[in-house]
């Protein structure tokens, strides 16, 4: 992967402002940059864009980036032409004053603007000593009344950002704002590209680029419950700490040392299969990567896709960066460049018979008899508690699918008969059938075939 193309990325998706709900000029390039690399592509009602690239398997992976950033809305506006600023996002307002940021007007034209704060030769000794806070704070346009204000096109609500501009730094190394998290977008958009050049990927690589991840992930959980992945990452940039005056154990990441892979933060606790998976799918293909330091700070996308319907098995991979929800953040270029390689590699490689759905309901209700049936110990309903199949009424039962749910043509609705259907599977892949052509031969949601031949295959092994 040549870096003229990767710091042509980086520039063209960190120069778009886009705070949370208002990432238009960011998924406009987004747009214009995956349109001819996937099969289908839409954007849902609350901004996500959301790129579909069909594989042989209906296996649907979903990989999320998000592309809104830390930024502010203008919240007050004074007789004097000052503006007070809300923040959107995780900001610590020690480090606001004194930046020059841009305010994006009505007809999307920029307005410069410097955060001022009482300067230090008035205020009082003990003063001083306080922290800022962000309510303190003002930014001043250079207008003189609230009307000079008015005449830019600024209003309340009106987004802004702390904005410099993209910057090369010796060593393989950039700065820029927003690069939490252009830079998992850029991963993305360079995984696309390798796949449309490498041929039908083995799964349904669905790519969301999210919408306001920064005020609580709602883009994300959305754009999961429409997508129902059976196994998602986010790609993420997270902060890398190794500078001065941090202790090790308190370095989540180190910058250079590869993508990292999240075992514990805020939002989630990673589906241990999918972590073992990631590092497996590294090591194999040489991908120096680190364990991001379980912490209770920061969440992710992952978050609330894991939590979405009846549940998503899900990672998180991450590129460090320092500085990041600060007015510059600092990215290594290598390591951009191994994340999507280790992204390539598992979806290439993704394992399909190595985690496996997620358990099915040990218990069930048989809704058309009031009967119970109890999960045998192989994992296929067994005998009913009650008196429904008892009396011979002749009603099916309608357990819970195993695995999540069905999709398409009203699957995950229709009822089942267990031990019938299942047995089905069973005989075919006595007939050398793969799971996955007994998913379409029997027009069956691979994680169901899978788990019912993943607990016949591990019986047989027994005996």
């Amino acid at each position: 992967m040549e870096d003229h193309r990767v710091l042509d990325l980086l520039r063209k998706l960190t120069g778009p402002i886009g705070v949370p709900g208002m990432e238009d000029e960011v998924r406009q390039v987004l747009l214009e940059l995956v349109e001819p690399l996937a099969d289908q592509i839409r954007v849902d009602a609350l901004g996500n864009l959301i790129a579909v690239r069909r594989g042989r398997s209906p296996f649907r992976l979903m990989l999320d980036a998000h592309m809104d950033e830390v930024g502010f809305v203008v919240s007050y506006i004074d007789d004097q032409g000052f503006l007070r600023l809300a923040p959107l996002g995780g900001w610590d307002a020690r480090i606001i004053p004194s930046h020059l940021v841009t305010v994006v007007a009505d007809d999307g034209r920029r307005v410069p603007g410097v955060v001022g704060s009482t300067p230090p030769h008035i205020l009082d000794p003990e003063d001083s000593k306080k922290p800022h806070r962000l309510e303190d704070l003002f930014v001043d346009v250079g207008a003189r009344s609230a009307a000079e204000v008015a005449a830019l096109g600024i209003r309340i609500g009106s987004p802004a950002v702390i904005a410099y501009p993209f910057v090369e730094l010796d060593g393989r190394r950039v700065a820029a704002r927003a690069l939490d998290d252009r830079a998992g977008c850029a991963a993305l958009v360079l995984l696309l590209e390798r796949l449309a050049a490498g041929g039908e990927p083995p799964v349904t690589v669905v790519v969301n680029f999210a919408a306001a991840e920064e005020v609580g992930m709602r883009g994300a959980q959305v754009a999961a419950y429409q997508i129902e992945p059976d196994l998602a990452l986010a790609v993420e940039t997270t902060a890398a700490a190794d500078v001065p005056g941090v202790p090790p154990p308190r370095q989540p990441t180190r910058m250079g040392a590869g993508p990292a892979l999240t075992v514990v933060d805020r939002s989630l606790v990673a589906d241990r299969r999918v972590v073992a998976a990631l590092a497996a799918a590294a090591s194999e293909a040489g991908v120096p990567f680190q364990y991001r330091l379980p912490s209770a700070a920061g969440g992710t996308d992952a978050g609330a896709i894991q939590r979405s319907r009846a549940g998503v098995p899900a990672g998180v991979v991450s590129i460090p960066a320092r500085y990041i929800h600060a007015p510059y953040g600092v990215l290594d270029l290598d390591d951009l460049h191994r994340t999507v390689d280790l992204l390539e590699v598992f979806v290439r490689q993704c394992p399909l018979e190595g985690l496996g759905p997620a358990p099915a309901m040990p218990v069930v209700e048989d809704r058309s008899g009031g009967a119970l049936r109890r999960a045998a110990p192989g994992g296929d309903a067994g005998a009913a508690v009650g008196t429904a199949e008892a009396a011979g009424d002749g009603a099916p039962p309608r357990p819970q699918q195993a695995g999540r749910r069905g999709r398409g043509r009203g699957r995950g609705s229709r009822p089942l008969r267990p031990g019938t259907k299942s047995d089905l599977f069973r005989q075919l892949y006595d007939q050398g059938k793969s799971v996955l052509e007994i998913a379409r031969e029997t027009n069956s949601p691979y994680s169901f075939v899978y788990g019912v031949i993943r607990r016949y295959r591990a019986r047989r092994e027994q005996t």
